[in-house]
């Protein structure tokens, strides 16, 4: 598991790339994001790529260095489920969004954020960024990325695995 430093604990360097968590004020939704450290009075990030602010509706949470090994494992154990449904990526984004818990207007607010919302979508297509990111592949050759906390939210964590930096290997 890889372990997040805390603000209140210790602040990266000044102008140094690190990976973050941030998490969305009203939806409580948490990413990461590459980004940097800018002014210590207040807290202040700009992100890597573009160089702007990190909008007033993430907070970060909490950092780690950009450099990670990376490691490769066949060993993986899915958590126990009562039930699971698999769907098309965007097939139907709002029943997606219903089936995990959102409902009036924070179901509203989410499909404002997949649906162009976010710093990480054009319209509606979404931009990616590959650094620590989970790549699974499955059995009929396809690949998925997915974050570190779906990983968590599915895998039993395999020892010393840690996500893909710097770009698939």
């Amino acid at each position: 598991m890889i372990e997040w430093k805390k603000l209140e604990n210790e602040v990266p360097e000044f102008k140094v790339p690190v990976v973050c968590q941030i998490q969305h004020w009203h939806t409580k939704g948490v990413k990461e994001s590459v980004l940097w450290y800018v002014d210590e009075s207040d807290h202040n990030w700009k992100v890597v790529d573009g160089n702007c602010e990190l909008s007033h509706d993430w907070n970060v949470i909490g950092w780690r260095p950009l450099e990670a090994p990376v490691r490769n494992t066949d060993n993986l154990t899915l958590k126990p489920f009562d039930y699971i449904q698999v769907m098309p990526h965007d097939a139907n984004i709002r029943e997606l969004l219903a089936f995990g818990g959102y409902s009036g207007d924070d179901l509203e607010q989410e499909l404002i954020y997949h649906m162009g919302g976010s710093e990480a979508m054009i319209g509606s297509i979404e931009l990616c960024n590959i650094d620590y990111k989970y790549i699974l592949k499955f059995s009929d050759g396809t690949y998925r990325m997915v974050d570190e906390m779906l990983f968590n939210m599915l895998f039993e964590q395999a020892v010393n695995l840690v996500p893909v930096a710097g770009g698939a290997k």
